[in-house]
């Protein structure tokens, strides 16, 4: 599944909103997201597009950032996990590089 849809997903169903208000919110079209996983990010979507659903999902920009890398295949496993519960769960990696 795509990391991006993951995460929009888990957003829209915690918050009860849906993918078209999400698009709305980003300034983009429906069909721009849904095309995102229905034909992959083999050309990563725009900074300002990854930006602005990071600002909507109230995630920040480097986790959505590294599920559109690992959707298009830059990264072998995206380093960000996502749960049912939680949007955004670092890695054990991840938090000790944070602590340097």
């Amino acid at each position: 599944m795509s990391e991006l849809k993951q995460l929009v997903e888990n957003y829209t169903s915690r918050n009860e909103r849906s993918m078209s208000w999400v698009a709305r919110k980003m300034d983009v079209s429906p069909q721009t997201l849904s095309s995102w996983w229905h034909r992959g990010t083999k050309r990563l979507p725009t900074p300002e597009n990854l930006r602005s659903l990071a600002a909507v999902l109230g995630v920040p920009y480097r986790y959505v950032l590294e599920a559109a890398l690992t959707d298009a295949g830059y990264l072998p496993e995206s380093l960000v996990k996502v749960t049912e519960h939680e949007s955004v769960r670092l890695t054990a990696t991840d938090a000790a590089e944070a602590d340097r």
